[in-house]
């Protein structure tokens, strides 16, 4: 028969040990769901409310759920949307051909040849030597095609170097602008396309990171953000998005979603 004094130690120690085995799970349970990264099928998603960037790109919010269809804007004043988080890098500037919505848009340019019409009335800017135009509450077509911008669209308001512009219904149109700084916050986009440029493409708050080359390919769909074309940095393009799903292909031929 075992020892009474042996028995009641070797029970004491199981129950010790069970207790430091399930506080260490517990830890591990709130450390890890605590952070708000969730892992769905091959992919995780951050839901860690985004601040603003070292770059002075304005930043959006992510939720960690996947993407419904449709409209990744969000009605609410937080920008809350579902989506995975993209930032791009890049030294050319890609074309975006697509119908979309921005809050804002702001161009800078001092080349005067391209008109600009509002409510099919030009502007007149012959005397201004250097412009820039704050575009309010747009919803239309934009083509940004490398050095050039067009647009055709409604817009709520209208800034020229500080002086407003308002009416209702308001319309903007110009073709071939040849700008010199060109950003857009809180813009929707059904697609982006990178290919032949350089750069870097970082996923889900750094957690996968590439460095692209002029033959790797870059496909974000349902896209959400802000973005910034200024042709006197060294990388002319930079992105801070929310995306749906990702895809690449050249280098390295991925999804996510």
């Amino acid at each position: 028969m075992a020892d009474p004094e042996f028995r009641k130690g070797d029970t004491r120690f199981y129950v010790i040990t069970a207790a430091i085995v399930i506080v260490a799970l517990a830890g591990l349970f709130f450390w890890f769901f605590g952070k708000g990264a969730w892992v769905t099928g091959a992919s995780t998603y951050d839901s860690t409310p985004l601040g603003a960037s070292e770059s002075g790109i304005p930043t959006v919010n992510s939720e960690s759920e996947s993407a419904s269809s449709g409209s990744l804007l969000s009605d609410d004043s937080a920008k809350v949307v579902p989506g995975m988080r993209a930032k791009l890098s890049l030294d050319v500037i890609p074309t975006i051909k697509r119908e979309t919505k921005a809050d804002d848009m702001e161009v800078q340019f001092s080349n005067l040849n391209t008109k600009i019409k509002v409510n099919k009335e030009s502007l007149q800017l012959d005397s201004i030597n250097q412009v820039d135009l704050k575009i309010h509450g747009f919803v239309g077509e934009m083509l940004l095609n490398g050095n050039t911008l067009s647009l055709n669209g409604q817009v709520s308001r209208l800034q020229v170097n500080g002086v407003v512009l308002s009416s209702e219904g308001m319309q903007i149109t110009f073709d071939g602008l040849d700008y010199q700084l060109f950003s857009a916050n809180s813009i929707e986009l059904e697609q982006l396309n990178v290919a032949s440029a350089n750069g870097n493409l970082n996923l889900l708050n750094g957690k996968i990171s590439y460095d692209l080359e002029s033959k790797d390919k870059v496909t974000l769909n349902q896209v959400y953000g802000n973005f910034l074309a200024d042709k006197d940095a060294s990388q002319i393009f930079s992105a801070d998005l929310v995306a749906q799903n990702a895809a690449t292909a050249g280098s390295v031929n991925a999804v996510f979603q």
